[in-house]
């Protein structure tokens, strides 16, 4: 490798840029991932994401942003969701690309037989942050439960 290229490990390439990403509309990623580990499962969705990809894959990623903490949806929902019911394959496909994994959650699609499927980031990971988001609602539930009482 040139010397001219090394870095100090953990050194990010291009620091101008990553203050740049760091900052967004509605908050910074920190903040909103942050604010995710709190509870606040809807926090990533005020970060802009900007992936890019042919118009079924951005439709389906765009489509994911809308599915609500705690109620996932299967690969052949999300296929329709981006206006497609028929392209279950492509919603996979829009899932293995996701880059964004918290801010365009992938972890919230399923296979229809309600197995997990696959995920960029691990199984392990996926089934922590879909136990996450399911423990915080049956918190809320159980909260609302009781003041009905």
């Amino acid at each position: 490798m040139d010397r001219r290229h090394r870095r100090s490990p953990g050194a990010h390439p291009r620091p101008e840029r990553s203050a740049r990403l760091a900052q967004r509309r509605g908050g910074t990623v920190a903040e909103a991932v942050e604010a995710y580990y709190d509870g606040a499962h809807d926090a990533p969705a005020a970060v802009d994401v900007r992936q890019s990809s042919g118009p079924f894959v951005e439709a389906a990623w765009a489509a994911l942003r809308t599915v609500p903490p705690g109620a996932p949806v299967t690969y052949g929902q999300l296929a329709a969701l981006a206006g497609d019911p028929a392209a279950a394959r492509g919603a996979a496909q829009c899932c293995v690309r996701n880059v964004a994994a918290l801010f365009v959650p992938c972890h919230r699609v399923h296979r229809a037989d309600g197995s997990l499927g696959g995920f960029r980031y691990g199984l392990d990971l996926k089934q922590r942050l879909r136990d996450r988001e399911d423990a915080v609602l049956s918190e809320a539930l159980v909260s609302v439960v009781s003041q009905l009482q």
